[in-house]
């Protein structure tokens, strides 16, 4: 048993790491007692203070407390923001849960996503008025010539956008495409190579605008998981209580010291003018002071 018992760890012995175990369930720093955590900056600190007497002009001892205080106060407020930006930056960057693409996208969403991966810089450049162009080039022509293909001369002089959209769905040269644009050669169905080759670039112009709308669908669903994760964190009072309470703290501190401060002002008129209180008894003076408190 005693063997038993000396194996068992006791926890830190030195006393950094017991101050460094005692910070372990630290989160925010709000009421940390700990006026300056390991990655805070006391020089920052000092220089706050500074500005702070620079700012307020402290005349006693308790407009130096209250001053004080409201550095105090003000520095755990940017601590507070600090992990506040962390949070968004981690609910932001956080991976998408199949829910929340569900939620936001439906069910088919995995398809969508795959949509999105098949785009590639160019198309995402050229956008959708370029390929719905196209689209309407390709009906025009096949509207005039539903049968039998154009004269290439003709082809590329009057539906020359139609003749590179061809060629660039088909992903052949000119030649090669002008050789069998006159043979017009079947296929395996009895369609010929000009029927087959409007269909097939038809095809290539839809899959590039789906994937242009997928990826449309995809960044508004995106930015609105991000948005719900943001709402949903800042409707929670456990994590907004912390930031109302220090202001709340903060601006009753500075309706102290400028009470303080009126107090002060008043003290040191009626010792400086002592004239302005001659003929009035003891109490209405200090009556003069209490109106300003």
């Amino acid at each position: 048993m005693k063997k038993l018992t000396k194996t068992r760890s006791g926890g830190p012995q030195t006393i950094v790491g017991r101050a460094t175990c005692s910070r372990n369930a630290l989160k925010s720093g709000a009421y940390s007692l700990h006026l300056l955590l390991d990655d805070e900056n006391k020089a920052e600190f000092e220089m706050l203070c500074n500005d702070l007497l620079q700012d307020e002009k402290p005349q006693n001892t308790v407009q130096h407390i209250l001053v004080s205080k409201l550095a105090e106060i003000q520095w755990r407020i940017k601590r507070l923001g600090r992990y506040e930006l962390t949070i968004y930056r981690q609910l932001t960057n956080a991976r998408i849960t199949t829910h929340e693409w569900t939620n936001h996208l439906g069910f088919n969403f995995q398809e969508l996503l795959d949509k999105c991966r098949q785009l590639t810089d160019s198309t995402i450049e050229s956008g959708p008025d370029t390929y719905l162009k196209g689209l309407a080039a390709l009906e025009a022509v096949y509207q005039r010539f539903p049968n039998e293909p154009p004269e290439l001369l003709v082809l590329k002089q009057a539906h020359g956008f139609a003749y590179h959209v061809l060629i660039t769905a088909l992903s052949i040269d000119e030649a090669a495409f002008e050789k069998a644009l006159r043979e017009n050669a079947l296929d395996d169905f009895k369609q010929p190579f000009w029927l087959r080759t409007i269909n097939q670039a038809r095809c290539s112009i839809q899959r590039h605008l789906d994937a242009l709308d997928a990826n449309d669908r995809v960044g508004l669903a995106i930015q609105a998981i991000r948005d719900a994760r943001i709402r949903e964190y800042l409707l929670d009072g456990r994590h907004t209580r912390p930031m109302q309470e220090l202001y709340r703290l903060f601006f009753k501190t500075v309706a102290e010291l400028r009470k303080e401060q009126e107090i002060h002002r008043a003290q040191k008129a009626v010792l400086l003018n002592p004239a302005r209180t001659q003929g009035f008894e003891h109490d209405e003076s200090e009556q003069l002071i209490t109106e300003v408190t």
